[in-house]
């Protein structure tokens, strides 16, 4: 068996303590899973964070600022890369992908995967709070619709 790279989704996106009594809700028990988590295995925990008052999920900065305090946070932000996806894509948007980065071609998941490894592993032991862009430089190139822009990016729609 190869190397396998456990991920663990903590809290969820949409979860409420209503669905399970297990949901950590709390900063300290929110930041107490996640290193539960990674002492069991997982390299990458996903994390969302709740009001401490209901149990709603909360995106505001001020509701991980608490548990990111113990948590080194990464992110590996993906270009075009070719999955089992790339499916429901008509040929000509398929083609059209490897031409949207300097490097001229689409990712692969393991492209991303290495990344992953990267940042989990002791290499990225130092690093925290960075974005990993994997897409072939694509970034350098700015905006770029491989399949067209969608009008509510453009004000149309």
């Amino acid at each position: 068996m190869g190397k396998v790279i456990i991920s663990c989704a903590i809290t969820g996106s949409i979860h409420t303590p209503s669905m399970s009594p297990h949901l950590p809700v709390m900063p300290a028990e929110i930041a107490e899973s996640a290193l539960e988590a990674t002492e069991a295995g997982a390299a990458i925990v996903h994390l969302h964070a709740r009001n401490p008052e209901d149990g709603r999920p909360d995106q505001s900065p001020e509701a991980f600022e608490p548990f990111l305090k113990v948590i080194r946070v990464n992110c590996v932000a993906r270009g075009a890369i070719e999955t089992e996806g790339w499916n429901v894509y008509t040929p000509e948007a398929r083609a059209a992908y490897p031409r949207s980065n300097p490097m001229m071609r689409a990712g692969s998941p393991w492209d991303v995967a290495e990344a992953c490894a990267y940042l989990a592993g002791p290499s990225g032991g130092f690093v925290t709070g960075e974005t990993l862009t994997v897409d072939g430089g694509g970034q350098l190139w700015g905006e770029t619709w491989t399949t067209g822009k969608p009008a509510y990016f453009s004000g149309e729609g």
